[in-house]
């Protein structure tokens, strides 16, 4: 009869698969935390893509309520006349650097603001300012068409979120209407 014996065995493959299986755990670990910063990021790019679209609603009611307007407004500080305010009325301190849009919050959005059509799936509905832009001088408003009528020109501000009021999107546009 064979007997085996055995060497005293230091347990070198123990250890060597103990180490391999940390290994694979942090590999593990660091591959989820990856998805989940792509997950928040795609998210992130979502909501913001939802705010872009809705400041466009916005954007795109106020053209059309400017193209649909056939006597010329006058533009007041409140916006009483077709919601067309003068030009720069909503700044709260016009001695500074920074434009009226960057300086007001959704509480006066909500409040000033005129509600465009709602998305889906936007928290809010987009709003937009729109102001009559006054030239310095009379040679600097565009001068005078072939029919004999003035061009005007209008900034609409549009403001619109994202599926969560965290996400905010503000755009501009100039619109030119002859009367």
């Amino acid at each position: 009869m064979n007997q085996y014996r055995f060497k005293a065995q230091h347990g070198a493959a123990l250890i060597v698969s103990l180490i391999i299986l940390l290994l694979m755990t942090l590999i593990g670990i660091f591959a989820m935390r990856t998805s989940v910063m792509e997950e928040r990021m795609a998210s992130n790019q979502r909501d913001r893509e939802l705010a872009t679209q809705a400041a466009e609603v916005a954007l795109r009611d106020a053209e059309n309520a400017i193209t649909q307007l056939t006597t010329e407004p006058v533009a007041t500080a409140a916006g009483s006349d077709n919601n067309i305010r003068t030009y720069n009325s909503m700044d709260p301190d016009p001695s500074n650097a920074n434009p009226w849009w960057m300086e007001r919050n959704a509480a006066w959005w909500a409040a000033n603001g005129v509600a465009a059509t709602r998305p889906d799936n936007v928290a809010t509905a987009p709003r937009y300012i729109i102001e009559e832009i006054v030239m310095g001088t009379e040679s600097e408003l565009s001068g005078v068409p072939q029919d004999g009528g003035f061009k005007t020109y209008y900034r609409v501000t549009a403001r619109g979120t994202g599926g969560s009021d965290l996400a905010r999107v503000l755009l501009q546009t100039t619109v030119i209407k002859r009367y």
